[in-house]
């Protein structure tokens, strides 16, 4: 068998729907997981997907979140200089204000 960095080698028939699995990220993870039964091997590149994948959310939602943020920042100024702001939502915005 060859030496691996963790390991935990993945047998050769299953090197694709691991490597499938880390590009799926979360749900591949999950769905490795679940089908791999009592093969430690998958189910440690299962759970490393599932972490790395709630990680991308993770990360994808605060760095959406802080750019929102900037947004409303900007438009705060925006309404304190000019008196008006129109952002992305304004259909939505003048819809329910009526």
């Amino acid at each position: 068998m060859v030496e691996t960095v963790t390991g935990y080698p993945v047998p050769e028939d299953k090197k694709l729907i691991v490597a499938l699995c880390y590009v799926l990220g979360l749900v591949g993870g999950i769905i490795l997981f679940l089908l791999a039964g009592d093969n430690k091997n998958l189910k440690y590149h299962a759970m490393q997907a599932i972490i790395l994948g709630l990680i991308m959310y993770v990360l994808a939602f605060v760095c959406i979140g802080i750019f929102v943020w900037f947004y409303m920042i900007w438009g705060a100024y925006l309404v304190y200089t000019t008196g008006d702001f129109k952002s992305v939502v304004t259909g939505i915005a003048e819809g329910q204000a009526k």
